[in-house]
C-alpha cells in the first residue's frame, strides 16, 4: 500500500506541477534528510509536543530527549511534557536550536510554524531545518523555507529516521512500536 500511495502522490504532484508550469514539490531528498538528522545534536524544538502519553508527539519528544539531544517542547496549551518546561512559541525558547519538528495539521497550521521558523533563522536563532512529521505538508511554506536557505523534510517521522540512521538506539524487542513504527506513531 505504501508504494502505491507514494506513486499516487508523485503522479498527482507531477501532473499538477506540469499543468501549473512550476517545479514539482517532491518529498525531501535523501541529502536533506541526512543533513537535518546531523543537526539534531544542536537542538530540536518539537511543536505540538503533547503531555498525553498516547500521542505520537509525546513519544517522539521523549525518544529524542532520552537520546540525549537538547529537546524543547512547544505547546501553547500545556505547561509540562515529561517533566520539561513547555514553551508557548518557538520564539520563547531561551536558547538556540537547529531543527523545528512540526506536529501540526497540514496547510495553514503547519505553514504558520514554518514561517515562524524562517523568521527565527533570519534573526540568528540557529534554526537551520524544518521537519514536518508523517502526514504533515504545507507546500507553499516549504518552498518559502527552502528559498530562505532552510533544509525541509516533509511527511516523515523524525524518530524513525533517527533510529534507522543510528542516532537513536533500536526499540527493545516486544515494544509495541518496534514493528511498523511509522504506521503506529
Amino acid at each position: 500500500h505504501m508504494i502505491e500511495g507514494m506513486r499516487l502522490f508523485s503522479a498527482k504532484e507531477g501532473i499538477q506541477a506540469f499543468l501549473e508550469k512550476r517545479p514539482a514539490l517532491w518529498k525531501a531528498e535523501e541529502s536533506e534528510i541526512a543533513q537535518t538528522l546531523a543537526l539534531v545534536k544542536d537542538g530540536v524544538a518539537v511543536v505540538g509536543a503533547s503531555a498525553d502519553a498516547s500521542r505520537a508527539s509525546h513519544r517522539v519528544f521523549n525518544w529524542v530527549k532520552d537520546g540525549g539531544y537538547p529537546t524543547y517542547p512547544i505547546n501553547p496549551t500545556a505547561s509540562e511534557v515529561s517533566g520539561c518546561k513547555v514553551y508557548k512559541t518557538l520564539d520563547s525558547v531561551p536558547t538556540n536550536f537547529a531543527v523545528v519538528d512540526v506536529f501540526r495539521k497540514s496547510g495553514p497550521p503547519a505553514a504558520e510554524v514554518i514561517d515562524e521558523a524562517i523568521r527565527l533563522a533570519k534573526a540568528g536563532k540557529g534554526v537551520k531545518a524544518v521537519w514536518l512529521q508523517l502526514g504533515v505538508r504545507a507546500p507553499e511554506a516549504e518552498k518559502r523555507a527552502r528559498a530562505a536557505g532552510l533544509l525541509v523534510v516533509a511527511d516523515r517521522c523524525l524518530a524513525v529516521d533517527l533510529r534507522e540512521q543510528g542516532y537513536l538506539p533500536p526499540l527493545p524487542p516486544g515494544d509495541p512500536h518496534a514493528h511498523g513504527l511509522a504506521s503506529k506513531l
